[in-house]
């Protein structure tokens, strides 16, 4: 898709949207990550024998699968709100496209930099969320390497993570 049709989302908006759009975000994130218990769904792939990036894209289905399926009115708000849309235009978009958007803003460096920095400045009620949002960064930032996003990103949460971190050691 060019960038004449891509859909405005949290990852490609100005500042001035992008910023009260992240809060509310942030907010149902927050909230969805602490009852959906990552950290027991992380638990059952921790002694998978599997090649580690099988178990981590596996596990990442099954938190995926967990939210769409336990929690469809918060991931279609969620949705509305990352892609600049009242929930009704949400309802009726093509369930892929909700995806597509939750994925581009879940990888986006931006986004993820946003709430890894609202968090280290002392955002409360996050259900222990840190970890798993430098875990996604740290997939993010390998996956963009090649992106200028990527390289002209110099927060010190690409310094403090590694690749070799997982979701229990960020």
């Amino acid at each position: 898709m060019d960038n004449e049709n891509k859909r405005k989302t949290l990852a490609n908006c100005k500042n001035s949207e992008f910023l009260p759009a992240a809060m509310k975000a942030r907010k149902i994130v927050c909230e969805t990550y602490k009852q959906i218990n990552v950290k027991e769904i992380v638990e059952q792939f921790k002694d998978d024998d599997t090649a580690d990036a099988t178990k981590m894209l596996d596990m990442i289905m099954s938190i995926i699968g967990a939210i769409f399926t336990e929690y469809p009115a918060e991931t279609v708000r969620l949705a509305a709100i990352a892609g600049f849309m009242t929930e009704e235009e949400a309802e009726n978009i093509p369930p892929t496209d909700i995806f597509a958007i939750l994925l581009e803003c879940a990888l986006s460096v931006r986004v993820l930099d946003f709430f890894i920095s609202v968090d280290n400045m002392g955002g409360k009620d996050t259900g222990g969320i840190y970890p798993a949002l430098i875990f996604l960064r740290v997939i993010s930032g390998a996956m963009n390497t090649s992106d200028s996003e990527s390289q002209q990103n110099t927060s010190d949460t690409s310094e403090s993570a590694s690749v070799g971190d997982t979701l229990e050691s960020a």
